[in-house]
């Protein structure tokens, strides 16, 4: 679809930068990084996710630099790529870069589609707890609030939804 062949998550790109980098950050969970900082509030919350997706950073943009030198379209995806660590890529002349960001507003709807990707995409891991959704709806509503406005905002309300805001967002740019 759209040359588009590769896709990379950010979460594959966390496991291979801890192979690398020893810190505390990387080998849990994004939801899970305020337990570093201290008690779990929202505060705390997002300082762990930050922390996480600044650790990321030099992995996602080696990534993007690669698939730039191979001519490759790909899709990186994940709740890594805040915003804020990459405001030099909107300009980047060497690259067609698109930021967007998923999200639901509805929670049961969100629980379920969290269910359906562990479902389809890593089949083998554990159903997210309760804790585990609640932090990542405080991770999206801090996205949403600090959202630049060259980001796209997706509402992520199915699969088949996703991809054709995407591919309209994408063909309205060509």
């Amino acid at each position: 679809l759209l040359g588009i062949k590769v896709v990379i998550g950010t979460d594959q790109i966390r496991d291979i930068v801890n192979l690398y980098v020893n810190d505390p950050f990387l080998q849990r969970p994004t939801a899970n990084c305020w337990e570093l900082i201290g008690e779990r509030n929202a505060e705390n919350i997002i300082a762990g996710y930050l922390k996480q997706s600044e650790l990321l950073s030099d992995g996602v943009l080696a990534v993007l630099e690669i698939a730039r030198k191979r001519g490759e379209n790909l899709i990186l995806e994940g709740a890594h790529l805040c915003p804020d660590i990459y405001p030099q890529l909107k300009d980047d002349p060497k690259i067609c870069f698109f930021h967007l960001l998923l999200w639901l507003e509805d929670e049961d709807l969100h629980n379920e589609n969290i269910a359906l990707k562990i479902e389809l995409r890593h089949g083998k891991e554990p159903s997210w707890s309760k804790e585990k959704m609640e932090s990542m709806r405080v991770i999206q509503k801090f996205l949403l609030e600090t959202n630049p406005a060259y980001v796209y905002l997706v509402d992520s309300a199915s699969p088949e939804n996703n991809a054709a805001a995407i591919v309209g967002i994408l063909e309205a740019s060509l």
